[in-house]
């Protein structure tokens, strides 16, 4: 039994990802990776949930929360990745400069 200050946390591994089986080459792997959060969920019986994330993961939380920001309480995001902020045409400058930093 969990108290209501309690925490439950769930890890699992992405299809394709560690030790978990891979999909077909036709597979955008993305958008299944929000199926299976949501899938995780709905098996746990959880309506809204936090989801934490490290690298990649976060990613898919993102597109997670923004296709259903109704059941995201929150986010906590390690090392997280985003989309690029700049134009296409400056991002090699910039990645070029970030690297020689």
């Amino acid at each position: 039994e969990h108290s209501q200050n309690s925490i439950r946390i769930v890890a699992f591994d992405f299809s394709g990802q560690g030790k978990s089986s891979h999909r077909n080459d036709h597979t955008t792997y993305f958008i299944s990776w929000i199926t299976e959060v949501l899938t995780v969920a709905d098996a746990m019986g959880w309506n809204t949930f936090t989801l934490l994330a490290h690298s990649m993961g976060t990613g898919v939380a993102i597109m997670t929360a923004g296709a259903v920001p109704s059941r995201i309480e929150k986010l906590i995001l390690l090392d997280a990745i985003g989309p690029g902020s700049v134009p296409p045409e400056e991002a090699p400058r910039r990645l070029e400069k970030a690297l020689q930093q």
